[in-house]
């Protein structure tokens, strides 16, 4: 059967979408709550503030004697239309503020749509770019499954749908750059609708303005007709006034952002640091941030070393030389820009999560770069390791914690905690659970693989290079088995208390699962510190 990229791009659909929906987290932490929180206050009460539910999250801001969410709005704004539906047409109208199915439903539709539609588009693009299909799906796989995307694709934390909606920018403004030499014109709504998603990325999480301005860059520097670049502009622009009348509504002013009525002193201190918590990237830091087993980007996610390879080669592509010069700006710029952050770790979470946002960027290189079949393999099962358990198990663990999956996440399972998935809607329990994702997940990867095992392949070209770059690929992946199986937090006794708290939520959570019983950081950090 020849390729056919149209039935590739359903699978892989299909396959992006079943995994992190296959999921629920029984507990929202304030990252994610302080977002439904607002969803509930303006479906619900038609007011912008939380004043009616700000007991249930430290993470918040006030003004005049009102508390508002200290989130980015964007993704609270586009679930406004589902929860809607949810509340004036389903049986729980009326009901609690916000209930687990409810919960679940707004993510599914607003995060993990927008996820596996990613897929499809960085597995087409790189069609584009000149990629292999069999290469262009070993990326998109590395990814969807051996990045922690997978794991905010699964929350409503706004990172996912940042990071998608910035690639899809990026993506349309790579199809209109070549219309010129196809002889086709420039399409004013496509630099429109490029520059309303770039706006929306950073209307979802407010450190997407900086692909947000390097998008208006590249769109900028395009042979494209000037109606063509103000038309992106003008679709940016939609999102900034919308931006600034939250805050004028909220903070009273269109260009006070919530960051800088923060509610909590730790958060507010350390936001007053440098420019809203930002300073010179720190040296220590970014050790940690790049490679640490608490935090590392490369710790938790190796498979993301093969795109140091894909840049080079893409790089090397002159046709594309401005495009990677982009996409590399944004993976560094987010790196510096975490390793200058106050709250550097993110709080309760697993990797690196400021930087999901960018990941897309730099997973795309993947597609390019000349690694052998072995390198991948490896680097791919170690990161997919460490994701799968945070998604299965748990995906929030203390900052505090110097090897969150052996030292928590682990634990917690052998515990007997466990995410609550569809499998257990058929009376599975434990790992049985699991069967009918591995089954349907197996099912579509066989199908996956027999579209693309026609296509034309260009496999890795030997040499010198080849072999020391998969051997420092293979040294690193053996590095991080090691770390993980030494490093350990310092004193054991706040382990003993972080699985503790964890275990107690869960216990919680699974009695009375509504947002009233909704778990916070305060009462946990209080008892962790």
């Amino acid at each position: 059967m020849p390729h056919c990229p149209h039935r590739t791009e359903v699978l892989l659909f299909l396959l992006l979408f079943l995994a992190p929906a296959f999921f629920r987290q029984p507990m929202e932490y304030d990252n994610t709550l302080s977002r439904y929180l607002l969803l509930c206050s303006i479906v619900d009460r038609g007011t912008l503030n939380i004043d009616a539910y700000q007991q249930y999250t430290i993470d918040k801001s006030d003004w005049q004697g009102h508390y508002y969410s200290n989130k980015a709005p964007g993704a609270s704004l586009l679930a406004v239309p589902v929860f809607w539906v949810l509340r004036h047409l389903a049986p729980s109208a009326g009901g609690p503020p916000l209930t687990m199915f409810e919960a679940y439903v707004v993510r599914v539709v607003t995060t993990g749509i927008p996820f596996a539609l990613l897929g499809v588009v960085m597995f087409r693009l790189a069609l584009f770019c000149g990629a292999d299909a069999r290469r262009a799906l070993a990326m998109v796989l590395a990814y969807a499954f051996g990045s922690i995307a997978l794991i905010h694709a699964g929350l409503f934390s706004g990172h996912d749908m940042a990071g998608s909606f910035a690639f899809f920018a990026f993506a349309i403004l790579v199809r209109v750059s070549g219309f010129k030499a196809s002889g086709e014109g420039f399409p004013s709504p496509a630099f429109f609708g490029a520059g309303l998603l770039a706006g929306l990325a950073a209307l979802t999480d407010f450190t997407a303005m900086l692909i947000a301005a390097f998008l208006a860059v590249y769109a900028l520097s395009l042979r494209a007709p000037l109606r063509a670049k103000l038309s992106f502009l003008g679709g940016g622009a939609v999102c900034a006034a919308l931006l600034a009348a939250y805050n004028q509504a909220c903070f009273g002013h269109a260009f006070s952002l919530s960051y800088a009525h923060l509610s909590e002193g730790e958060f507010a201190n350390g936001a007053a640091q440098g420019f809203f918590g930002v300073a010179m990237p720190r040296p220590g830091i970014l050790v940690k941030v790049l490679a640490s087993p608490e935090r590392g980007l490369l710790f938790v996610m190796p498979v993301l070393l093969l795109s140091l390879a894909g840049f080079a080669a893409f790089w090397a592509k002159r046709e594309w030389r401005r495009e990677a010069m982009l996409m590399g700006a944004v993976v560094v710029g987010y790196i510096l820009f975490n390793a200058g952050l106050y709250c550097w770790h993110g709080g309760w979470t697993v990797g690196p999560r400021y930087l999901v946002p960018m990941l897309p960027f730099m997973a795309f290189f993947i597609a390019f770069g000349n690694w052998s079949r072995l390198s991948y393999l490896v680097a791919f099962i170690l990161s997919v390791f460490q994701v799968a358990f945070a998604v299965i198990g748990h995906p929030h663990v203390p900052e505090q914690i110097a090897n969150p999956l052996v030292e928590v996440i682990l634990p917690c399972m052998a515990a007997g905690y466990m995410a609550d998935n569809a499998g257990m809607l058929l009376h599975l329990r434990g790992a049985w659970s699991l069967l009918p994702l591995a089954l349907v997940l197996g099912a579509l990867a066989v199908a996956l693989y027999r579209c693309v095992r026609t296509a034309p392949s260009i496999p890795a070209a030997p040499g010198k290079a080849l072999l020391l770059f998969d051997g420092a690929v293979l040294v690193w992946c053996a590095a991080i088995l090691v770390m993980l199986a030494t490093v350990r937090t310092d004193p054991e006794s706040m382990v003993h208390l972080a699985r503790q708290h964890l275990l107690h939520d869960a216990a919680m959570m699974k009695q009375s699962p509504q947002l009233e019983q909704a778990a916070t950081r305060e009462g946990q950090q209080a008892g962790i510190r």
